[in-house]
């Protein structure tokens, strides 16, 4: 036993040196900036941002508590998620050991310590390490609860079973849920009277969980989920995006993920000698989570709906047990005889590591997202304090365009950016006779008069070779740099060179230009013109 917690411990130290480094490693992504944006305000504003982005508080709120305590900092503000992360990895190791692997009970723990899914979004500033530490810490108590009756064990079931609910909105409930149907019917076919009594604390605290926070966030926050949601709800043509769509995005976040399927089969279809451990009643809970939201994804969501790479996350446990099972059977096998099995099944586990762990040291050596910190350095040294800074986040007409999310981070209070994705057709504009460059996220074309200054492999700042001046100049930046882009990404800044010339109370102007827009649209486009100018003008105030 000693030797198989020293295994466990050398792979949780190793995940943890892995975790720390990619704390470091990248820039914020624009999801992290605007959570972490809200950590200085109230916490009544903290819970707010955490509804507009469709997530329950418990994240933000433990942030930025912790934020007051330890002060302001990149690394210091996803030190809690590293937190967590490490602590799944224990209690990964915890579980692991309980359920029978022994030898092989350090395999899972190494698969999620080089796993390049589980380094990001453990080092990452949203909710995801909180729920994976909080499914984790409920299975490892209950499970302690149910066979050793510890009443420790049975208060955290409680404390982790009601904090789950409030760390995210959807995987923890279908995990919650998950266990209900896994524990009542157990506990009535295969545990004795007492342990059937005991069986009811896990089994009413997820119960508790799912009526009392679950529900009542879902309805709090339908008006910001619906708008992810396909007309009529449920769509059954959705199965086929799921049979199409999941193995390719699991393939981009879990390298070699097949090799976990073939584990698998190999656990279902081969018996060892000896005891035979088989997969707990957790391990269902935990498997049912993420196959049970893609499949509420797929047949939810309208069919332009990304499901993104970061939402296999909750595979990894599941995933890593399956492995570490099949390490045991193959280790059983090899001691009794049998050669070709184990030989195959220990390859096919070690191609799978090295195919991670390459994946890892990639991800850890390069940086795969916008450096917002080095966009606004560039912004403040490349331009002067009187000139306002026009951003676009370059993207076809109707699909999500962020605005500098930066901007409260990262610049001074007197530098002044106008995003694309903010503009409203107020009649008073503060910015009048200002300079104007432009910054783009996504997009670098060729501008003749401005001169390029890229910033990363994602922001180019544009600085004007002569003076363009706000309102006109703003208008006339905005129709240079569309007839540049392809299709409709070029629409929302020709859309902006109208608000701007409303701001300036240059009313038939901004007509005559809305006109020349809608004449000039190719028929189909026209649907997705008339739709954002029609936003923009229900968010502005009076014309």
């Amino acid at each position: 036993m000693r030797k198989e917690v020293w295994l466990v411990a050398a792979a949780v130290i190793l995940g943890t040196i892995v975790i720390v480094a990619a704390v470091f490693d990248e820039p914020y992504h624009i999801d992290e900036l605007l959570q972490v944006s809200s950590y200085s305000r109230h916490l009544h504003r903290t819970s707010y941002t955490s509804l507009v982005q469709q997530q329950p508080p418990l994240d933000p709120l433990l942030n930025a508590l912790f934020e007051r305590v330890v002060g302001q900092g990149d690394a210091r503000q996803r030190a809690l998620s590293a937190a967590f992360g490490v602590g799944s990895l224990i209690l990964m190791g915890l579980l692991c050991l309980r359920a029978g692997l022994g030898h092989m009970a350090f395999l899972p723990v190494l698969v999620l310590a080089v796993s390049p899914t589980f380094a990001e979004y453990t080092a990452y500033a949203r909710p995801y390490a909180l729920p994976m530490f909080l499914m984790l810490a409920f299975a490892a108590s209950t499970d302690v609860w149910l066979r050793d009756q510890k009443r420790t064990a049975a208060a955290l079931s409680v404390a982790s079973g009601l904090a789950l609910p409030f760390s995210r909105a959807l995987e923890p409930p279908i995990f919650l849920a998950a266990a209900i149907l896994i524990l009542v019917p157990k506990a009535r076919s295969e545990w004795a009277r007492w342990a059937r009594s005991r069986s009811a604390i896990p089994i009413g605290t997820a119960a508790a969980g799912i009526l009392l926070v679950s529900l009542p966030f879902a309805v709090i926050a339908r008006h910001q989920l619906s708008r992810y949601a396909a007309e009529g709800f449920i769509q059954f043509r959705g199965l086929g995006r799921f049979a199409t769509e999941l193995a390719p995005i699991l393939g981009q976040s879990i390298p070699c993920w097949p090799v976990a399927l073939a584990a698998l089969a190999f656990v279902l279809a081969r018996k060892g000698p000896g005891r035979d451990p088989t997969a707990p009643w957790w391990w269902w809970a935990l498997f049912a989570c993420p196959l049970g939201f893609a499949t509420l994804f797929f047949l939810s969501t309208p069919a332009d709906q990304p499901y993104y790479p970061r939402y296999s996350f909750f595979f990894l446990p599941p995933l890593a047990f399956v492995i570490g099972l099949a390490g045991r059977r193959a280790g059983d096998l090899w001691a009794s005889g049998g050669r070709i099995l184990p030989v195959a099944a220990g390859v096919a586990i070690a191609v799978f590591l090295v195919s991670s762990g390459t994946d890892l040291a990639h991800n850890l050596t390069t940086t795969t997202r916008a450096d917002w910190a080095a966009a606004a350095r560039a912004i403040e040294q490349m331009t002067s304090a009187d000139t306002v800074v026009l951003f676009d986040h370059v993207r076809p007409l109707g699909a999500y365009r962020t605005r500098f999310a930066g901007a409260q981070r990262y610049l001074s209070p007197t530098r002044k950016v106008r995003s694309v994705a903010d503009l409203k057709a107020d009649s008073e504009d503060p910015l009048q006779h200002q300079q104007v460059a432009v910054m783009l996220l996504g997009a670098r074309p060729y501008v003749p008069g401005w001169r390029q200054h890229q910033i990363d492999a994602y922001f180019t700042l544009y600085l004007p070779a002569h003076t363009y001046r706000w309102p006109a100049g703003a208008a006339n930046a905005c129709l240079a740099f569309a007839s540049r882009l392809e299709g409709t990404s070029g629409d929302a800044l020709r859309i902006a060179a109208i608000v701007i010339m409303a701001r300036a109370n240059e009313f038939d102007k901004a007509d005559e230009m809305e006109k020349e827009l809608l004449d000039s649209a190719d028929p189909a486009d026209r649907e997705a013109i008339l739709r954002e100018l029609d936003r923009v003008k229900a968010q502005s105030s009076s014309r």
